[in-house]
């Protein structure tokens, strides 16, 4: 019997990788919420680290997708060492049109915060930002009792909080770039990701 290949299934229009729990349970709830076309895989978020990320964009490049986008904390890199290697993923899919990285600092919580006020208050890790978050969302919890829940994914998104959090964010890393800024200065690209959510829409 032929050997079936493992990359059979990866034509996909966009992918979606993470390194968390969080990240998986938020990207689920928002492109359900949103109508958007995407494909991302629980088996991925809990495997993907800097080390193998790499691997898994390869695959799915050489499957033809259209949009690879990774998603991932930036104190996580810091707080393990591994700047540099993050910045030599970056620079190896630096003219790969079809690879997105997306990262946040100082965790994926400020772009939360983002859905409810612009700040630049520099957080030195996530549960710093995450009591902040609190103020906006007091019940937000990073156990999978309560991720798996669409409820707080819903509450970001209304009143215009997405399209919030993009301005805000796209303002915030303006503000980063110019430089001069602290070393947890806040920041987060996912705005790009979710330009690119935007375009396979559902409607």
């Amino acid at each position: 019997m032929a050997r079936h290949s493992q990359r059979r299934d990866t034509k996909k229009v966009m992918v979606v990788l993470g390194d968390g729990k969080t990240e998986q349970h938020y990207l689920n709830h928002l492109k359900k919420l949103k109508n958007y076309k995407f494909t991302s895989r629980p088996s991925l978020f809990s495997n993907v680290t800097i080390e193998k990320v790499d691997c898994y964009i390869d695959e799915y490049l050489s499957g033809g997708c259209n949009n690879i986008i990774y998603i991932t904390d930036y104190d996580t890199i810091i707080n393990q060492n591994k700047l540099e290697k993050f910045k030599k993923l970056k620079r190896k899919y630096s003219q790969k049109k079809e690879v997105l990285i997306c990262e946040t600092m100082p965790s994926i919580e400020f772009w939360f915060l983002l859905h409810f006020c612009k700040t630049t208050t520099e957080f030195i890790n996530c549960e710093v930002v995450t009591r902040y978050l609190k103020r906006y969302l007091p019940d937000y919890d990073k156990n999978d009792s309560y991720l798996k829940l669409s409820k707080w994914v819903e509450i970001l998104c209304s009143n215009g909080g997405l399209d919030k959090a993009i301005n805000n964010s796209e303002v915030v890393f303006k503000e980063k770039i110019q430089g001069n800024k602290g070393d947890h200065f806040p920041f987060s690209t996912i705005h790009n990701a979710i330009a690119l959510f935007e375009e396979t829409r559902e409607r």
